[in-house]
């Protein structure tokens, strides 16, 4: 995923080729406050990326923005980092690992442990293995 066009209260992202498959803004929402934990609404938006490297360095751009990192996960199907936008709305970046490591004797394997971002961004093999619990 790439920027495609930054404005002071809106981001442009696109996949390939196309102007623009996301757009993240404050238009309708700059100065207001962020919805009260134990109400309904959005948990969080989740972007999927097809190839470890871009995740991983999605990932350390993030911490090079001073962006806060809520929580790291395996989830044993895929790996996860949560965070939140400026207007405090969840944000999943995520990868999947094959799907030959999803399945464990007919059901899926999904777990949650949670992982130190560093973990993530210095393993080099994390991509095709299961973390220890």
């Amino acid at each position: 995923m790439r920027v495609t066009k930054l404005m002071s209260d809106a981001a442009f992202l696109a996949f390939e080729d196309y102007h623009h498959d996301l757009c993240i803004n404050t238009w309708h929402s700059k100065g207001g406050s962020p919805r009260p934990k134990g109400t309904t609404g959005l948990y969080h938006f989740a972007a999927v990326y097809r190839d470890f490297d871009d995740f991983q360095a999605a990932c350390r751009r993030v911490l090079a923005a001073g962006i806060e990192i809520d929580d790291v996960v395996d989830h044993d199907v895929s790996l996860s980092v949560y965070l939140r936008d400026p207007d405090q709305n969840g944000i999943e970046l995520y990868w999947d690992r094959p799907r030959s490591h999803w399945w464990s004797e007919g059901t899926i394997d999904m777990g949650y442990r949670r992982i130190p971002i560093g973990t993530l961004l210095d393993e080099n093999d994390i991509s095709s293995k299961r973390l220890p619990a």
